[in-house]
Order: structure tokens, then C-alpha cells, then sequence
């Protein structure tokens, strides 16, 4: 996805008017913006209604901090139902405690009320002392995207906790840079992974009489000129590059290049890949590839988390749903999809080879990412990780004996395996780089992972990373790709049913796009 999409704020029909004649994508309603946004009146939410883009309405009682009394929370979801009731596609959302962390109480009686809506969590998330934790909670509650400035007065200043941001975020949530966003401002953003950008794309208004101040107002000129300079930084710079590695010539082909972002191949035993990408799912025939898209029913909002039944019958997904990332099963030809997991946010990672049983990663209650196992069939969910670190990735040896992870609980992401039921967790080697998303070849001779450089936080994408292959062991460990990936290369399971090659992406530097 090379085009970044642009929200704009404003506070009245006149800049409702002008945004969407700068060809705004989105709109954060508000009122008095000079104030940092304060919920709009019902007047103006049924105006907005009738845009032609998404509109979400800003939630805020009040101007000032973000800790709010009863009385105030009563008056926010009876604004949230003012919303819904105008047909707005959203709103956005923030509550603090005191010390400034999220105040997942009261946000999840505002998620609750809003469910079914769009969801922003607004810059209350600016004031958090641990980013990791805001974001995982974010992530739980169903929020489709924090707008944040990186904890600084604006985006520009801001652009390395917005770096940290998009790698602790590792593509669950979208990370969208606000605060001081112009066209003159969007080159010192360039580089970083974006896919939204929030501006008030404002000029001075003229001043009113007898001292009524002079509010700026949104212009369309100013929404024009940001999204070009928008899709000026970023140009083709996600092309993407769907390649295939042999083992026996230890040679790499070409598949299909695009200027799409495509993520996450897996290999279907008839002789086609499986990508997402847009929230969608595409066939990717290898006798003739391009992207051809396959019917996911409801389950528009897809990640990069799905692969394959063992016996290639059904296709089994993720897609983001308002509580959250969800589970679904359907068959591989398309269709509607059966949902398989109970609780959100759950991400899938592994079916087991006699195609009982499902392994993935989920945060349950307000704790961080750990690793679970149901049924297919349904049942109740078993966890296999305890909170010892952030545990991802599992994914079934051939014989189903061992589930191998990645966790950081010695200190950075290594690989691990444990037996199915949870027991035996071992780590099988231990080295200085951040190890993810271990994936057992079908005959069981290997274990490929995705390596990135010492110090890198989560999963993100466009880094310098290389695919390792070791032994089921840890041992015999080698490189056997090196290019400018991360985030989307290898997900899920990517290995050619035989386990004679495997499917990666890379993704085009900012120097080749």
C-alpha cells in the first residue's frame, strides 16, 4: 500500500465542506478545536453524517486533562449514543488515571457502549508511561488506531517515540502521527511505516467583533497540499515482493512484484500462495501469479495471520472485528466465515497435523500476549503461557510433539518449543539478535525464523532482517536471505508442502522504492 490515508479534524459544516473537497479519506468531528477538540453537537454529528467518508466524533466533555468523573462518563456514553444514533462511522475515544496510564475501566464502558463503531484512542495515550502496556490494552479493547505525536509536542519532534510506537504496535494496531502534521512537516516523517495521518489542515480565520477571536478554519487547499506531500514521502516505498527459496539450488525467485503491500505468504498443497493484504485475503496461482481475490464474507478487516487446514480444505484467518482480532475458518475457495474463537484479540499461528486442535496468541484480561489452544470444533480455550514475557508466533512440529514460539521472557524474543498441552518449555539457543515466528518444515528436517538486529523492539517491518534455518534441535543454525523485511516476511506458516522451499516477502528499502 503505497497511498497513506489523510484525517482531517474539524469543528463546523464549513470545514465538514472543505476537508471532503481536499479529498479528505476520513474526518475526526469535533467542537472547538482551538481547545484540542471537545465532543461535537448532535446538529453538527447529523450534518456529518450525510459525508461521503468516514466521520467519528470526538468524545470529550471537557477541556483540560483526561481524568473523568462519573457525572462525565455518563454524559460520554450518552454522546457515544448521540453518535451512533446520527449514523457516524466512529469516535474517539481517551480516559487517564491520575499517574497518567490508561484508565482501562472506564475505556472499557465507552468501548462496550461504542461497539459495532470505528474506534480511535485519541492523545490521552501521549501521556502513558509505558507505551507497551497502553498499546496492548488498546489492542484488547477493539481500538483500530491510536493517534499519538510520540509523547512530544507535535509528530516532527515526536518522531522517534513514533518509531518505538510502530515497533511495539508489530502491525496489531495502526499507529497514526498527529500534532503539527502539514505538508511542510511530512518529510521528517518519511520512513516511518504509516498508513494514516491526522492534520487539522487549518488556516487564521478572520477575527470576529467585539473580541470574539479569530478561529482557524479547515481549507481544502490545505488538505490537497498535505496528501501530496504525503504520497510524495512515502511514493512506492511498500513495494512488496513475493519470492520463493529453494533449498537444494539455495536459490530465491521472484514470484510477483507489486506496489500493494502484500503480507504473509502460505503455500496450498494444489500450487498456490495465500496473501492479505487492504484487510483482504488474494490467491496467488504460481503458474500464472497475480493477485486474485477471494471472497471473505464479513471478514473485511483481515491481518496477516491465516494459513491453511492440513488437509487444504479450509482457509483459517484473522480479521479484526470491534472487539478486537478474531478467529475464522472457511473454506479455501472462499465463503462465509465460522468463527472459531470466543474471546478476542486472538491471532492464529498453528493448526495441528491431525487438524483437531489450533495454537495463537491472544490477550486475555488486560495482561500481555501469551499462548492458547482450543479445539476447532469448539471447546474451551487452554493457556499454554503463563505472563513470563511476551510469547507469539507458535506454530506445530509435523508429528505434533512440539509447539515452537518465540518469547522474551530471558530478556529479548528467542526461540522456544514446548510440548502441546504447555509442559516442557524449552529454549533451544540463545544469541544476541530479536527471534521470531519459528515455522517446522512439513518432512521435519528444519526450523526457519526471522532474525532482526540486537535491540529491535516487537515485530516491525522495513528493517535490515535475515531467515535462519536450524536444526528441530536449535542446532546447525545458518542465514539463508538477508533484505529489508520484517513485519508480514514469513507470519505464518510459509514452507512448500514438501518441504523442499519456503515463501517470503521482502519489501523495497526507502533508497529503491
Amino acid at each position: 500500500m503505497s497511498r497513506v490515508l489523510i484525517e482531517v479534524c474539524v469543528d463546523s459544516a464549513e470545514g465538514l465542506a472543505e476537508a471532503v473537497a481536499g479529498g479528505a479519506d476520513r474526518i475526526e468531528l469535533c467542537a472547538a478545536l482551538d481547545l484540542g477538540g471537545l465532543t461535537p453537537s448532535v446538529g453538527l454529528m447529523q450534518a456529518a453524517a450525510q459525508c461521503p467518508v468516514p466521520v467519528l466524533a470526538m468524545i470529550r466533555p471537557r477541556s483540560g486533562d483526561f481524568v473523568f468523573s462519573p457525572a462525565e462518563v455518563a454524559i460520554m456514553l450518552a454522546d457515544i449514543a448521540a453518535a451512533r444514533a446520527a449514523g457516524l462511522a466512529g469516535v474517539v475515544l481517551g480516559a487517564s488515571l491520575p499517574d497518567g496510564r490508561l484508565d482501562g475501566v472506564i475505556l472499557g464502558r465507552l468501548t462496550k457502549a461504542a461497539s459495532g463503531l470505528d474506534l480511535t484512542l485519541h492523545r490521552a495515550f501521549d501521556l502513558v508511561p509505558d507505551l507497551g502496556v497502553a498499546i496492548d490494552l488498546a489492542v484488547e479493547l477493539g481500538f483500530r488506531r491510536i493517534l499519538t505525536s510520540g509523547q512530544a509536542a507535535t509528530a516532527a519532534e515526536g518522531r522517534a517515540g513514533l518509531k518505538r510506537c510502530f515497533a511495539l504496535a508489530g502491525g496489531r494496531i495502526a499507529i497514526m502521527p498527529g500534532s503539527g502534521v502539514s505538508a511542510e512537516t511530512v518529510p521528517a516523517l518519511q520512513g516511518l511505516p504509516m498508513t494514516d495521518l491526522h492534520g487539522s489542515c487549518s488556516v487564521p480565520g478572520v477575527a470576529a467583533p467585539l473580541g470574539f477571536g479569530a478561529p482557524r478554519r479547515t481549507s481544502a487547499a490545505r488538505v490537497r497540499a498535505l496528501k501530496a506531500a504525503a504520497t510524495g514521502a512515502m511514493g512506492d516505498r511498500m513495494r512488496s515482493f513475493l519470492e520463493i527459496h529453494d533449498l537444494a539450488s539455495g536459490e530465491t525467485r521472484l514470484v510477483l512484484a507489486t506496489n500493494r503491500l502484500i503480507e504473509a505468504p502460505n503455500w496450498h498443497p494444489d500450487g498456490w500462495l495465500l496473501v492479505n493484504g487492504d484487510g483482504r485475503l488474494y490467491r496467488v496461482p504460481l503458474d500464472a501469479p497475480d493477485l486474485h481475490p477471494l471472497d471473505t464474507g464479513l471478514a473485511v478487516r483481515c491481518n496477516n495471520d491465516h494459513g491453511f487446514s492440513p488437509d487444504g480444505r479450509q482457509i483459517i484467518l484473522s480479521s479484526h472485528t470491534d472487539r478486537g482480532s478474531e478467529i475464522f475458518v472457511m473454506p479455501a475457495a472462499g465463503g462465509t466465515p465460522r468463527p472459531v474463537t470466543q474471546n478476542a484479540p486472538s491471532w492464529w499461528h498453528g493448526w495441528s497435523p491431525d487438524g483437531a486442535r489450533i495454537v495463537y496468541a491472544a490477550a486475555r484480561g488486560g495482561r500481555g500476549v501469551d499462548i492458547w489452544s482450543r479445539p476447532v470444533s469448539g471447546g474451551e480455550e487452554q493457556r499454554l503461557t503463563f505472563g513470563e514475557g511476551h510469547s507469539d508466533g507458535p506454530d506445530y512440529a509435523p508429528d505434533g510433539a512440539w509447539v515452537y514460539y518465540n518469547c522474551d521472557r530471558t530478556g529479548h524474543a528467542q526461540i522456544w518449543r514446548m510440548r502441546p498441552d504447555g509442559t516442557g518449555h524449552e529454549q533451544l539457543f540463545s544469541d544476541s539478535l530479536v527471534n521470531w515466528f519459528p515455522h517446522p518444515s512439513p518432512d521435519g528436517r528444519h526450523v526457519l525464523y526471522l532474525a532482526y538486529p540486537q535491540g529491535t523492539e516487537g515485530h516491525p517491518r522495513d528493517r535490515d532482517v535475515a531467515l535462519v534455518l536450524m536444526d528441530p534441535d536449535g542446532g546447525n543454525r545458518r542465514t539463508v536471505a538477508a533484505f529489508n523485511g520484517g513485519q508480514g516476511s514469513i507470519n505464518v506458516p510459509c514452507w512448500a508442502p514438501d518441504g523442499g522451499a519456503f515463501a517470503f516477502m521482502r519489501y523495497a528499502t526507502p533508497e529503491t522504492a
